[in-house]
């Protein structure tokens, strides 16, 4: 069984790395990622040095490291090759009304630097939302018109480069696709809506207002947990017994039963912080807790809902920010 940090709390985005060898990757240390995102973000870098703080690599390994973007590596002193991956949000082309949508910027390189596409020329429609889209599209090139001169993009090159498609002409330029930096205070929003969430459950004086409980799932939603949080509007097909919620469990052998097995016969749950509050009997077709006073309709409502109120084992999440996945447990039945 092997237990690792989620990688969900509190930031849109997560940085992982793993041995050329390895089978699991690895989180970096929060530091140690914000710093990276930062370098990311700055098209300018390629292959960037960077002295790790709070990332714990292979004891032969050492802190100093050098990351490089293109290939998505880092190579330490030690000869110790890693493969890097990052995880984020969805982009701001699928999701553009969702505030935790990832933006992304596509440049190309000037002979002064770098330049942000339609920044300095000037070109018809949203050019950076085109890119963006047939990117995500896997489309291997993209064919837009800048003035009076028609360009390729071609995505699938290594770097990838656009061209300029007059024969007489034929220039190549690098381009880059990078995210913009989010400060620190931006993806702490979700903590401090956890805080005050807790907050106002400690006035009340609640003895147990949170829960380490077990979530199991199947393999397939497991990245998607991980950057996007647990979502109770995508219930599982498990039922709905006591509510259309996220169901969290007190002990993992009831987690276990919902955590299927995928390719390589790993399981996976998730044991997940979760503010229970003050919680009732649940029901089918719940789509909030009920009305504490159900005679008065501005009466307060439960916070969570249970399968059994004096012995609870079961808890329905209707709030999304009553919870979030600290650590992953994979493993597998003996």
């Amino acid at each position: 069984m092997e237990l690792t940090d989620a990688g969900c709390e509190f930031t849109l985005y997560r940085w992982q790395f793993k041995e050329a060898d390895s089978y699991w990757w690895e989180n970096f240390g929060p530091s140690d990622d914000v710093t990276l995102e930062k370098l990311y973000c700055d098209v300018n870098n390629l292959e960037v040095p960077l002295n790790l703080t709070d990332t714990a690599l292979s004891a032969s390994s050492s802190s100093q490291v050098k990351v490089h973007f293109e290939e998505m590596s880092m190579h330490s002193p030690t000869s110790s090759q890693f493969l890097l991956r990052r995880w984020s949000t969805p982009s701001f082309v699928q999701e553009p009304n969702n505030k935790s949508s990832t933006h992304w910027f596509w440049y190309w390189k000037d002979n002064d630097g770098w330049k942000k596409y339609a920044e300095t020329m000037q070109s018809s429609g949203d050019i950076q939302g085109e890119i963006e889209a047939a990117y995500l599209n896997e489309e291997d090139t993209f064919s837009f018109r800048i003035g009076s001169h028609n360009y390729i993009l071609k995505f699938y090159e290594t770097p990838m480069y656009q061209i300029n498609i007059d024969p007489d002409i034929q220039t190549m330029r690098t381009v880059r696709r990078r995210p913009v930096f989010v400060s620190k205070p931006t993806y702490q929003t979700k903590k401090s809506k956890r805080e005050r969430i807790k907050r106002k459950l400690k006035a009340k004086r609640y003895d147990q207002i949170e829960k380490l409980l077990f979530h199991g799932t199947s393999s397939h939603v497991v990245d998607a947990i991980c950057k996007q949080n647990f979502d109770h509007r995508v219930r599982g097909k498990h039922g709905t017994k006591y509510g259309e919620g996220s169901y969290f469990a007190r002990d993992a052998s009831y987690s276990n039963n919902y955590s299927s097995l995928s390719g390589e016969k790993t399981r996976f749950m998730f044991l997940a912080k979760v503010l229970t509050g003050e919680y009732t009997l649940g029901e089918t077709g719940f789509l909030r807790p009920p009305l504490k006073d159900p005679n008065n309709p501005a009466s307060d409502l439960y916070d969570s809902c249970v399968d059994d109120e004096n012995q609870p084992q079961i808890f329905v999440i209707f709030n999304d920010e009553q919870c979030y996945p600290s650590y992953l447990i994979k493993y597998e039945l003996s």
